[in-house]
């Protein structure tokens, strides 16, 4: 799998978990993952995995482990690949930004029903947080630590699949973040099929 920062968007019940751990599944067997989850859900036969989840706290309101803290913790432990399960609160979505900026590629998924609004999510919960990072400069942060959206979704009339996959474009214009269409799924055919629009042009070292 090329060096990306993706990010799997889609409803409920929509194959967000299944879809990112076949993804993590090609991440190559030298490379060490750390995994952030709460509660654990995904599934990867990884030789150097290392799972991270997090806890609810006690009847005390003690010992509670956020999401936030987990990756903050996997980022200390040299991680090649970052995968956090998905980005329910802002201060995971501010330390996914910060470590898919700081050479260490990264998957994760948002509950959203659209590349769009995956965006707006992913932002207003960065922008919540006790930094209050300013909007704009959440989507900025977006541009620079996501490289690709891929939309999934579950009809009323056919299987889970892939909807649609955008690229990120690597900066804003007018203060939104741009998103190009690079597969969609056809539905006018009797098969399965995905109409390619524009070629993939964002790369990392």
């Amino acid at each position: 799998m090329a060096k990306l920062n993706i990010v799997v968007s889609g409803g409920t019940g929509s194959g967000k978990t299944t879809l990112l751990s076949a993804l993590a599944g090609t991440i190559p067997p030298s490379h060490r993952i750390l995994l952030c989850e709460d509660p654990s859900e995904i599934f990867v036969d990884h030789p150097q995995l290392v799972r991270l989840e997090g806890r609810p706290p006690t009847a005390e309101g003690k010992y509670e482990v956020t999401m936030g803290s987990l990756v903050t913790s996997a980022m200390r432990m040299t991680p090649k690949w970052l995968v956090v399960g998905e980005i329910r609160v802002g201060t995971a979505a501010l330390w996914l930004f910060r470590a898919q900026m700081s050479d260490h590629p990264g998957l994760s998924t948002i509950h959203s029903e659209s590349p769009e609004t995956a965006v707006d999510t992913v932002c207003l919960l960065a922008q919540m947080t006790e930094e209050r990072v300013p909007f704009a400069a959440t989507k900025l942060l977006f541009t620079r630590a996501i490289d690709l959206i891929v939309q999934i979704g579950r009809p009323a009339d056919g299987p889970r699949r892939v909807e649609q996959i955008v690229q990120v474009e690597p900066a804003l214009h007018e203060g939104e973040v741009v998103l190009t269409p690079l597969w969609q799924f056809d539905g006018t055919r009797d098969v399965p099929h995905w109409q390619r629009l524009n070629d993939l042009t964002r790369r990392r070292r």
